[in-house]
């Protein structure tokens, strides 16, 4: 995760990724009338921002008007938190505390706070390492197959197909139904997911439709399903595990895809890693952000990095 901080007009304002305990501490650290969360579109927030300014100052310091409008046309202030200045330094030390690395904006530069004497990153690492371990286990595996039969109803007035299954696509990082209405499984799902029908009938009565279906799904291993409600995990050749139904599957699933998303970051988390022990094991310091070259503030130990 991390947190962007930029300062302008004498706020600043934080783009993170949503962090339940740092919001919450946010709203515990600023008083609601100096914080307040923006999601307006561009040219009203442009606006807002503006009217907000003394009208002497926009006339002797142009680029600050042409500033604004670039980050308000990029969306950079949008959906963020604005926050008076001076709970700057307490934002900063809030972002380190909750192990956010910090990217700050002003005039034109970028400083990456990535190490503070606040941060054990021993702890750290420690914490990483059990959390690699555990995602391990739902690495996407080699291709299998598991064979499945349903037999079930479906009112005449009901729009929903009762054959919904769906398989968690991690490349598409979405579910993706696996159904053709009242026609079974698709052939082709979505990338390695697949099925293949062996037995499917449809009997209509009065007021519903009786589908019958028999056949196989081949996907890849530690690959997520789900059915009426029913969450699962194939684990192997024809093994599946229940992860339960309904709020209690679909958490535990949820669980399972952020594993996932971590093995995609792993080359990322490995070099950032790698790149932070060498910059501790060169000499002990921490690392601060610049307000003014005119007035360093760092202490005698110190690196600053610049991107």
């Amino acid at each position: 995760m991390k947190v962007t901080l930029i300062r302008v007009l004498g706020k600043i304002f934080i783009k993170s990724d949503y962090n339940r305990d740092f919001i919450s501490e946010l709203k515990k650290t600023v008083p609601s009338k100096n914080r307040r969360w923006n999601s307006a579109f561009p040219m009203s927030f442009f606006y807002r921002l503006m009217t907000s300014l003394p009208k002497e100052k926009l006339l002797n310091e142009e680029y600050i008007v042409k500033n604004i409008k670039s980050l308000c046309d990029r969306g950079v202030l949008q959906k963020s938190w604005e926050v008076d200045d001076v709970y700057f330094e307490h934002i900063r030390d809030m972002c380190l505390k909750h192990f956010l690395e910090v990217y700050l904006s002003e005039d034109g530069n970028t400083i990456r706070i990535i190490a503070s004497d606040r941060v054990d990153y021993e702890e750290i690492n420690i914490s990483q390492d059990k959390l690699l371990i555990k995602a391990l286990q739902y690495r996407p595996g080699k291709i299998v197959n598991f064979s499945w039969d349903i037999d079930t109803v479906n009112p005449v007035d009901n729009k929903r197909d009762e054959l919904n299954f769906q398989f968690y696509s991690l490349s598409e990082d979405r579910w993706i139904y696996a159904t053709n209405f009242s026609h079974g499984p698709k052939e082709e799902i979505t990338s390695f997911i697949s099925s293949n029908t062996m037995k499917f009938k449809v009997k209509y009565t009065k007021f519903v439709y009786e589908y019958s279906w028999e056949g196989t799904f081949s996907c890849p291993e530690n690959t997520l399903f789900k059915f009426k409600g029913l969450f699962f995990l194939v684990i192997g050749e024809n093994e599946v595990k229940l992860l339960g139904d309904n709020l209690e599957g679909w958490s535990k699933a949820q669980q399972i895809i952020e594993y996932q998303k971590i093995l995609q970051r792993l080359p990322e988390i490995k070099t950032d890693r790698k790149n932070i022990q060498n910059l501790l094991d060169g000499r002990p310091f921490e690392i601060v952000d610049i307000e003014s070259a005119l007035k360093p503030c760092w202490p005698e130990k110190s690196l600053e990095i610049i991107e």
